[in-house]
């Protein structure tokens, strides 16, 4: 059982605000600032590129691939360091050798990090394919709409696995189980997934999947991983190119690419203070449990989802279907624009929140250190923006 009171503790912010926007950026715990901190004074101290700093760095990045590795059931030579989830999304849809007339499979409800990377695909002659999705539809739905989208021309399908307006789960074993034998590839943005509910690579044959460090597994900024699986790291192109992608041998003039390693997708400076402050994040949602995690989560949304329901002007976008919940609920306040819902929830009751222009709703994420009493917070504060009283 997770000790509320003592995560509390250490995530400052918890003392000040209702935060409710940990699906933007989450709020780091204290061990994640004194990592943090503490690299910064090492290399302050020693110098940045000092022996001691640098041996320091190596290590840290190795930690980091393993953390993120054993969090996801992959391996370390499965996981490229990078520093956000846009970042390995690139790597991927730039990294595949496309051909006019290929195919690549989207969704309307995507956020533009995922849809727009993918629309870009058009110039090198891709036939790009958006598919809408409502909030309501159902998984068979959803599958069926794929379905009908599938030619032999398709080789990729990108998604989220939890889409960030609604927070619906997507049926990505199932989306997985109809494309691949077609000889579909899948990547996923994992942002809203990653920290809040169980990933198992072992399990989920995806054969990409981008994730970010600072929204659900609390991590600072400038922190993220991409997986790829074994069997297509070779024939991934790296579109940036650093001296770990190959061989040069100065003296017999011959080069030689490293096509089989993850860390060609890798620049050259990093932030080793970032990295141990990702690796830290990691750790405090481990001691937690990402069971727990996802099981308090799950609670709190259906407990803030019931209340709403029953309250006059709110209509709830999130889908009510237990399997379909995360922590992410997304909500349309009667009489008032989802801009001035944040604006006045932070104003008069210091809840942030955030703004989802295109469907015009307020979206919040709950997560393991918010409680119950700041459900009651929210609603109470909700009640009061659509009766007008606020």
């Amino acid at each position: 059982m997770i000790d509320v009171d003592a995560i509390r503790a250490q995530i400052p912010v918890t003392q000040r605000a209702v935060y409710l926007n940990t699906g933007w950026s989450g709020p780091s715990p204290r061990t994640v600032i004194e990592a943090i901190k503490a690299h910064l004074e090492l290399e302050a101290e020693d110098g940045p590129a000092s022996p001691s700093s640098l041996k320091v760095h190596r290590e840290v990045d190795s930690a980091a691939r393993a953390e993120v590795a054993r969090l996801v059931g992959a391996t370390p030579e499965e996981i490229s360091l990078t520093e956000n989830t846009t970042e390995g999304i690139n790597i991927v849809l730039n990294g595949l050798s496309w051909q006019p007339g290929d195919e690549a499979i989207t969704f309307g409800i995507e956020h533009s990090s995922v849809l727009i990377p993918t629309l870009f695909l058009e110039r090198e002659g891709v036939l790009t394919k958006v598919l809408d999705v409502a909030p309501e539809d159902s998984a068979d739905a959803i599958l069926a709409k794929l379905h009908g989208a599938l030619t032999p021309r398709t080789k990729l399908v990108s998604l989220s696995h939890v889409e960030y307006a609604t927070g619906m789960r997507m049926p990505l074993a199932e989306i997985c189980a109809m494309v691949q034998p077609r000889g579909v590839q899948v990547i996923v943005d994992g942002a809203q997934a990653i920290g809040q509910i169980a990933v198992d690579f072992r399990a989920l044959p995806v054969d990409y999947y981008a994730m970010p460090g600072q929204k659900w597994l609390l991590g600072p900024d400038g922190t993220g991983a991409l997986f790829v699986r074994a069997n297509r790291i070779a024939d991934l192109q790296p579109r940036k190119v650093s001296g770990a992608a190959g061989r040069y041998d100065r003296e017999s003039r011959t080069f030689e690419q490293k096509p089989e390693l993850i860390r060609k997708f890798e620049l050259t400076t990093s932030s080793t203070a970032l990295r141990a402050g990702f690796i830290e994040a990691i750790r405090f949602h481990q001691q937690a449990g990402t069971s727990e995690i996802e099981h308090r989560n799950s609670g709190l949304a259906s407990l803030l989802k019931d209340s709403l329901l029953e309250t006059t002007g709110i209509t709830v976008i999130t889908p009510l279907d237990p399997v379909s919940t995360t922590g992410l609920v997304t909500f349309r306040i009667d009489g008032i624009t989802s801009q001035e819902s944040v604006e006045r929830l932070w104003d008069h009751w210091r809840i942030a929140a955030r703004s989802i222009n295109e469907l015009e709703a307020t979206r919040v994420s709950l997560h393991f250190f918010n409680t119950e009493a700041e459900v009651e917070t929210l609603v109470g504060a909700v009640r009061e923006l659509a009766s007008g009283a606020a």
